[in-house]
């Protein structure tokens, strides 16, 4: 059930953590993901119950989609390199 969780805090924000990356920009949302992943770690090594372990996962999980979410925003922004020649 806490791995179940995970996935959900994974990939359902991808509903909309787009358009949230688009209104707040790449920076902030990563930022964002990067706060709830140290927050579900912090939360997770405080006890080893099954709340803690899913409130952890959870948090770990919509951290993650928003910090992938931001990188690619910004991958999609970089210029472009040339081709390495050989």
């Amino acid at each position: 059930m806490v791995i179940q969780w995970h996935m959900v805090g994974m990939f359902a924000p991808a509903l909309f953590s787009g358009r949230l990356t688009t209104a707040w920009g790449p920076r902030l949302t990563g930022m964002l993901g990067a706060f709830l992943l140290v927050t579900g770690a912090g939360i997770g090594s405080l006890g080893t119950g099954m709340s803690t372990f899913m409130l952890s996962l959870g948090l770990v999980g919509v951290g993650w989609n928003l910090a992938y979410v931001s990188g690619g925003a910004y991958a999609v922004r970089s210029p472009e390199r040339e081709p390495a020649t050989a």
